[in-house]
C-alpha cells in the first residue's frame, strides 16, 4: 500500500483561502492546521491517503496483473472520500478500468446535495511490459472532465 509522509494544501476559492496540513504516523494522520475550522478528525483515518498519493497511485503505470485492482480511501484533514476501480475491458494491448469517485463525509451540505457519486474510467495502453494511462474520465458537478497523457 501506499504510506504518505504528510500533505500539505492551500488553496484560494472564490476568494476564501484555506490550509490544511497533515503528518502521518504509522499510517495515521495527525491533523497540524486546518483552517478554515471544522476539522473531520484523523482519529479513524487510519490506512487513507492524502488526495496527491491517491493522484500519483491513480495515474501510475501498472503491469497487467495490477490493471484495475484500486480502492483508495482519500483523507486531506477536511474531506473523506472513496475512489474504487474495478475492471471494464482489459486485452493485451489495451485495458479500461470503471468506477468511481464518491464523497463520504466532510463535504458542506451543499457539496453533498450536487452529488455524492462520480463515475469515472481509466483507458490505458500497453507499452512493453506495463500499462500506461492514456486518459481518465470522470463525471463531476460541472460536466464530465477528461484528463490526458501527452
Amino acid at each position: 500500500g501506499f504510506k504518505p509522509r504528510d500533505y500539505i494544501e492551500e488553496s484560494l476559492s472564490k476568494g476564501k483561502q484555506s490550509t490544511r496540513s497533515v503528518r502521518y504516523e504509522n499510517g495515521r494522520p495527525i491533523l497540524s492546521e486546518v483552517s478554515p475550522a471544522p476539522a473531520l478528525s484523523g482519529k479513524k483515518q487510519v490506512g487513507t491517503v492524502d488526495p496527491m498519493t491517491a493522484i500519483f497511485a491513480t495515474f501510475r503505470d501498472r503491469s497487467r496483473d495490477q490493471l484495475c485492482k484500486v480502492v483508495l480511501e482519500i483523507y486531506d484533514g477536511k474531506i473523506q472520500a472513496i475512489l474504487k476501480l474495478t475492471p471494464g475491458n482489459i486485452t493485451k494491448d489495451a485495458a479500461r478500468c470503471i468506477g468511481g469517485y464518491k464523497r463520504l463525509a466532510g463535504f458542506s451540505e451543499d457539496k453533498m446535495a450536487e452529488g455524492t457519486s462520480f463515475p469515472l474510467q481509466i483507458d490505458y495502453q500497453r507499452v512493453g511490459e506495463i500499462y500506461q494511462v492514456r486518459n481518465l474520465t470522470i463525471q463531476s458537478t460541472r460536466g464530465r472532465a477528461q484528463f490526458s497523457r501527452r
